[in-house]
């Protein structure tokens, strides 16, 4: 996996999150085209190293942020005049 398809799922993972939509892990897997393990790593990764928010509410059945966030993925833009 290379780092932009990692940002990709990240990127996802944090829009279902947002709209408490991830269902279960093995739902979750499925809506971001990975294994089960790689969707729960990529929570860990959201919640250990970014210092996301994230629990999982079993009523709603997905994981949720404790509060709003925003997440911000920084993305080189290429072809940028030199003065901005």
């Amino acid at each position: 996996m290379n780092l932009i398809d990692e940002i990709h799922r990240l990127e996802r993972l944090d829009r279902l999150i947002r709209l408490r939509m991830t269902g279960s892990p093995d739902e979750l897997a499925e809506k971001i085209g990975v294994s089960r393990r790689t969707a729960i790593r990529l929570v860990g990764i959201l919640k250990k190293e970014v210092g996301c928010p994230i629990y999982f509410n079993k009523y709603k059945n997905s994981y949720c942020y404790e509060y709003p966030i925003k997440l911000i993925i920084l993305k080189l833009v290429e072809n940028m005049p030199d003065n901005e």
